[in-house]
Parts: C-alpha cells; sequence; structure tokens
C-alpha cells in the first residue's frame, strides 16, 4: 500500500510526503542562504566602519608626528629643517584637501 496513516487518520500518499518534505528543504535552505546575506551584510559593515576609525586614527598620529618633528626642528634652530618639514606638511595638507574635495 502506498498511502500511510498520520495523526488523526490523515492519509498521504509517498509521493505526497515527498513533495512536502523538499519543499520544507527549499524552505530551510532559502532561510540558510538568507541569514548568511544577513551575516556577509553585517561583517562587510563592521570592516568598513573598523577601515574607518583605524584611518582617522592613522591621520591623528601622523599630525601628531609632524608636530612634534616641527618641535624639534624648532628646538635645534635648524632653519633648513623647518622649511623641509613646513613644505612638507603643506604637501600633505593639500593633498588631504584634494581628497576631500
Amino acid at each position: 500500500m502506498d498511502a500511510i496513516i498520520l495523526h488523526h487518520g490523515i492519509r498521504k500518499s509517498k509521493d505526497e510526503r515527498i513533495f512536502a518534505l523538499q519543499f520544507e528543504g527549499n524552505l530551510l535552505t532559502e532561510e540558510i542562504t538568507h541569514l548568511r546575506l544577513e551575516v556577509w551584510a553585517s561583517s562587510i559593515h563592521e570592516l568598513n566602519d573598523l577601515a574607518d576609525s583605524r584611518s582617522e586614527q592613522i591621520s591623528q598620529l601622523q599630525s601628531e608626528v609632524g608636530r612634534h618633528k616641527t618641535r624639534l626642528a624648532a628646538l635645534s634652530r635648524d632653519e633648513d629643517l623647518m622649511k623641509y618639514l613646513a613644505r612638507a606638511r603643506v604637501r600633505i595638507l593639500s593633498h588631504y584637501v584634494h581628497n576631500f574635495c
């Protein structure tokens, strides 16, 4: 006999059971795919946030290094070094402004 008795006396054929299981499997596959995409998108967002925060920290540290170099040059009273550092800062700032615009 090709039919079985389920709960409450409902009969289903073998083909109907197979179809129901395949349908349920497809739903689970779709759910897994959706969850994977959510995790992937969340990971990309977190990575971008981390990169942005690191970029900001690097810029701050570079600025601080520049200030310290200028201070050291001023303390050593080396005019050539002061001029060099001033030109370098202008190049850095113009590069920053160019990238910002």
